[in-house]
């Protein structure tokens, strides 16, 4: 038999509008009755007609949810890694599942190819709101663009352009922190290494790492900056060369998909880590605890970014008319056997 809100509204001893306030929560119930008529619910195994109740509200209570596709470095595969994504996306659950919504997962190209098409997929699907980490600060990320007036919460980027909430980790300060450790330690010859320098975070941590530099009182040796949009095939015969050629005695990975590898390289060298070259990257992964030297990082909080994205996107959709905001959570700085 397949039961209704009547059925439900009988077996709690409810009137049937209540069982409604229930599910829609729309008024006032109190906790001993609510409880009461979830129970109902779930003996009964009663499920609201999502599809009814999203054409009377005007809304589908489902979140879309774009991130990237991350590719790793095999030997992070091969030793084990955590994906940044899964945090994300765990902290988003958590501020989603109170309210009771859905999340709709689509995926990103690495290259940020294709954004505002998967952004106008995702409208079709009338999604209520849009959590989404994209790879450029530039693209045009209006309602004219792709179609739809949807809520948008960036994560982990700055954007151009007033199109949503933001909220990402100190990277400023986090890479100053890292490279003035560094200095701490006594090192004068500081190097930097990144890549993919569409990301906007980089900026941020570029500036800092001149920053601390000139705050030290360390002129800035240009020969000590490996930059440039490297991937997994041109990066590691990059950063060879650099090895080769700079007189570092300590390296700020800026950015950490190859950190691995870079580790490996340095290890197959004969470089004593960290008493011919320190280093410290921007991002913790699990293996960095594992490595021989362990290595230090800069952990971002992608829990907590998750976690307020999803706070900041339900308060959008209840007041959509109020000045975007753009938070910024606190880095740690992880101190291991590399420095």
């Amino acid at each position: 038999m397949k039961y209704n809100i009547k059925h439900v509204a009988q077996h709690a001893n409810v009137s049937t509008a209540t069982v409604s306030h229930v599910i829609n929560n729309t008024r006032y119930v109190a906790p001993e009755t609510k409880s009461r008529v979830k129970k109902s619910m779930n003996i009964l195994k009663y499920q609201p007609n999502s599809v009814a109740k999203s054409l009377r509200t005007n809304k589908t209570k489902t979140i879309g949810v774009l991130l990237p596709t991350i590719t790793y470095d095999p030997l992070m595969l091969e030793i084990g890694s955590n994906d940044q994504n899964t945090k994300i996306i765990n902290g988003i659950r958590q501020g989603l599942q109170a309210q009771d919504y859905f999340i709709l997962l689509g995926s990103l190209a690495a290259t940020g190819e294709n954004e505002l098409q998967q952004i106008m997929a995702m409208n079709a699907r009338r999604v209520d709101g849009l959590i989404m980490l994209p790879h450029r600060s530039g693209e045009d990320y209006s309602p004219e663009a792709h179609g739809a007036n949807t809520p948008i919460v960036f994560v982990d980027r700055n954007i151009d352009g007033e199109y949503g909430d933001i909220v990402m980790s100190d990277n400023y300060t986090g890479a100053y922190d890292a490279v003035n450790v560094l200095i701490q330690k006594g090192h004068k010859k500081i190097g930097i290494v990144t890549i993919d320098l569409e990301v906007s975070t980089l900026h941020d941590r570029i500036r800092a790492y001149k920053n601390a530099l000139k705050d030290a009182g360390i002129e800035i040796d240009e020969g000590r900056i490996l930059s440039g949009n490297y991937n997994l095939e041109s990066y590691p015969q990059a950063f060879g060369r650099y090895i080769e050629q700079s007189d570092a005695t300590a390296i700020f990975l800026a950015n950490n998909p190859y950190a691995a590898w870079a580790l490996k390289y340095i290890n197959d060298k004969g470089i004593k880590v960290p008493k011919d070259l320190a280093f410290i990257a921007f991002d913790d992964f699990d293996y960095m605890e594992n490595t021989s030297p362990t290595l230090s990082a800069v952990r971002q909080p992608f829990w907590d970014m998750g976690l307020k994205a999803a706070e900041l996107l339900l308060d959008r959709i209840q007041n959509k008319k109020k000045p975007y905001e753009t938070v910024y959570l606190p880095t740690q700085l992880i101190l291991r056997e590399s420095i």
